[in-house]
């Protein structure tokens, strides 16, 4: 039965139902609550199964996050720190309890301790690149913009290929006024984002350092183009 609510996880209530069956088969077994607790709708429910997982498996620090997500999610900051630092006392390595708690202490506005936590998510598994990203953009706030632009060119090299990655690094060579790098950048940041606008003011910057001032002019034209008309797509 828990074997079917993971595959039929696309349809919550049926998974549900697999889960519930589950947990009476096997009620001293953690992982019907856990998988129940993560696509639980009701929040409340959700934390109820997910302590009962953590109750049962007290060596879980999946259980431990996941408890820690939901109480972010319900914006229970306090109990949502308690939770993500209980999985690292479980699992000292776990770099997503790091990124969770990184990202509370960056909205308490205690960057210091969140760069700490992101740097030990990162240490633990370099891979983990939206940290990194979060890490560049507390880096751009405080002014440390060479900080910054290595965060970035280190998410690019291991394969990190979104758009806000090239804008923010097209946006810090407008700065330096290397206009090549940054055009490359920002047009690559052009074909992905979601953001258009912010995008191409930076892009009319870089042509305008090369010189082009006829590219330039026609992406000032699109930016008024989106404001005047947010819904349509720009060619």
């Amino acid at each position: 039965m828990l074997y079917n609510g993971l595959l039929s996880q696309e349809d919550p209530g049926q998974s549900l139902r697999d889960f519930a069956e589950a947990s009476e088969r096997a009620p001293g077994y953690y992982l019907p609550h856990l998988h129940a607790g993560r696509c639980e709708a009701d929040p409340r429910t959700a934390i109820g199964r997910l302590e009962r997982a953590l109750e049962l498996n007290p060596h879980s620090c999946n259980a431990a996050y996941l408890l820690g997500l939901r109480h972010e999610g319900s914006n229970n900051t306090e109990e949502a720190a308690k939770s993500f630092t209980r999985a690292l006392d479980i699992a000292p390595d776990y770099a997503p309890a790091h990124e969770g708690l990184g990202r509370i202490c960056e909205k308490a506005g205690k960057l210091a301790e969140a760069c700490d936590h992101y740097r030990r998510a990162l240490a633990a598994n370099p891979f983990y690149r939206d940290t990194g990203t979060r890490m560049a953009m507390i880096a751009l706030e405080s002014g440390a913009t060479e900080d910054a632009r290595g965060l970035l060119q280190e998410n690019l090299a291991t394969g990190e290929d979104g758009w806000l990655e090239h804008f923010l690094l097209g946006r810090i060579f407008v700065e330096q006024k290397r206009f090549r790098e940054a055009q490359l950048h920002l047009e690559r940041a052009r074909k992905q984002t979601t953001e258009l606008a912010a995008v191409l003011v930076q892009l009319a910057k870089a042509y305008l350092g090369l010189g082009d001032s006829v590219r330039a002019k026609e992406l000032l034209t699109e930016i008024r183009r989106i404001h005047h008309h947010p819904s349509e797509t720009p060619d």
